[in-house]
Parts: structure tokens; C-alpha cells; sequence
């Protein structure tokens, strides 16, 4: 991959505990571990462009050890909680340059609590492989319609090498989970969507699936355009949610694509919504929160 990488050392804490979530969205709590900030990737929905104004190299930090320590310190909690290394840049994008999974696998492998979730668009799980991990690292793929890639994930690996990267994960033994988010529904949709979720299945069957539909604060698309990102997908999401002030899309065609892809899910499979209204659960019936950055 061809892309600025800034290093530098953390100044504020790795680890923080996301909570912000407004009533009426449906967002469990998670530790967030912020190993990196921004990504390799060119998302052109991406909420990054927003959380940095605009400054989305990648960046690596370089104070390793300190880090490291404040791991160590969230092992020793005692209440069962997630760690989600995917939060505010891909979790495995450039692990072949960092070697952070060395270290941070065999961490929560040696315990039985807690669990990293690493949260990625990329293919490079080959540190991963020869790892212990004991089922407590979970290797989740954000994935989409391959046409819809195409257009809006740019510099992204294409959606069926996620699917493989997976296989090869699961073949490990790793807990495999996607996030299928966010989806856009383009002409045809549903055939797009199909196909994607068929592949999955055949290819690498996950204990869980994670719906997310296109949702956006308005500044994501200012920043979008400054970048020179296909600003074109915003157009789906007209619809503005008063609960965060997001615009997603309409509540109505929501409801029908949720509806639609839930119905190809496997009976006895885990599936949730990711960042949807309460709203939305409940026309849905969906009464237990299951998601992504769940135990």
C-alpha cells in the first residue's frame, strides 16, 4: 500500500472508556485501545475524516512500552469487558510493520476475561497465525458489497480477500465475527448484499454478524470534500436522527434492508445493529443487544 505513515509518541492515555453514547442509539460501552490514529484506507464515508478534522494519515505511536503497561493494567480488571483496537484506525492495517499483535494476543491469551477485538478492512493477518490465543482475541472483518467497494472504499482490499483473510484466521482457531457496515443501498442492493453474505457463509461462517447502516455527521461530508472523496454517498442518508444528529438513511427503507438481510442470517447465529435507534430495535423485535464490540 502506498501512504503517508506519521510516527510519534502518545502523549494522553491508550486505553479510554467510550461512553458517550446519547440516549435512544443503541451503542454498548467498550474500552477503546488507540494503538494508531487515522488509516491507510480511503473510506470515502469514513467518520475518521471528522474525528481528526481532516487529518487522517496514518499515524503510529512509538511509546510501545507505555502502552503495553496500561494493557497489563486493563487485565487485571475484574469485571469481564472488551478491548476494540479498531475504534479510531484499522486494527490490523499495518501490523506488519508494528508486530503489535505479537505482543498484545499472547496478552490476552494468558487470561481469561477480557477480549480484544481487532476490528479490520485489511488482509494482513499473517502475524496472527502462529499466535496462542485461546479463543480471547476475536478477529472482526468490516466488510461490504463488492460494488460498493469498488466505488466508495478506496485502497481498501476488495471484500472477498477480507473473506479469505478470515478463512485463514478461523482456520487458526480464532473467533471470527464481521461487520457488514456501512451498507449503502445502491441500485440492486439487495443482490449485492445477498452475495456478500452467501460468500461469507460458504467461505468463513462467524459466531457473529454486525449490520450497520450509512450514517453520518454533516461535517464527515465537509471534510470528505476537502480530501477529494466521492462525496456522491452521502446523498443516501437524507434522513437526520435527533437522538446524535446523524443523518442516515430513511427510517422506512432502514427497516426493509435490515429486515431483508436478517432473513439471510442462519437460524442460531448471533446478529445486531450497530449504532441504529432504539426505535429500530423495536420494530425489528430485537430485544437482546448483540453487536459487534460485545462479549
Amino acid at each position: 500500500m502506498t501512504a503517508e505513515i506519521i510516527e510519534r509518541p502518545r502523549r494522553s492515555k491508550f486505553i479510554r472508556y467510550f461512553d458517550k453514547t446519547p440516549p435512544g442509539i443503541v451503542c454498548p460501552h467498550f474500552y477503546i485501545l488507540a494503538h494508531g490514529n487515522g488509516c491507510v484506507f480511503r473510506c470515502a464515508y469514513c467518520y475518521l475524516q471528522l474525528t481528526f478534522r481532516g487529518k487522517v494519515h496514518q499515524t503510529i505511536f512509538t511509546n510501545t512500552d507505555d502502552m503495553l503497561r496500561e494493557v497489563d493494567q486493563f487485565l487485571t480488571r475484574e469485571e469481564p469487558s472488551v478491548l476494540n483496537a479498531g475504534e479510531l484506525s484499522d486494527a490490523l492495517a499495518v501490523d506488519d510493520r508494528t508486530g503489535l499483535t505479537k505482543e498484545l494476543v499472547p496478552r490476552f491469551a494468558s487470561q481469561d476475561r477480557h477480549l480484544l477485538v481487532l476490528l479490520t478492512k485489511s488482509t494482513n493477518v499473517d502475524n496472527l497465525l502462529p499466535l496462542e490465543h485461546t479463543g480471547r482475541t476475536v478477529v472482526s472483518f468490516s466488510v461490504n458489497a463488492s460494488d460498493v467497494a469498488a466505488e466508495y472504499e478506496i485502497g481498501s482490499p476488495s471484500p472477498r480477500e477480507r473473506v479469505d483473510a478470515a478463512s485463514r484466521a478461523a482456520a487458526a482457531g480464532y473467533r471470527v465475527r464481521f461487520r457488514v457496515d456501512p451498507i449503502i443501498p445502491i441500485p440492486g442492493w439487495e443482490n449485492s448484499y445477498r452475495s456478500l453474505l452467501e460468500h461469507i457463509l460458504e467461505v468463513a461462517p462467524p459466531e457473529r454478524i454486525t449490520f450497520g447502516s450509512l450514517r453520518y455527521f454533516p461535517n464527515v461530508k465537509t471534510y470528505a470534500r476537502k480530501l477529494g472523496r466521492e462525496t456522491s454517498v452521502f446523498d443516501y442518508a437524507s434522513e437526520r436522527t435527533p437522538a446524535d444528529g446523524r443523518r442516515r438513511i430513511p427510517t422506512a427503507r432502514r427497516l426493509h434492508i435490515y429486515k431483508y438481510l436478517i432473513g439471510l442470517v442462519p437460524a442460531g447465529m448471533d446478529f445486531g445493529l450497530c449504532k441504529e435507534t432504539e426505535a429500530c430495535h423495536r420494530a425489528l423485535g430485537i430485544a437482546d443487544v448483540v453487536c459487534n464490540c460485545t462479549l
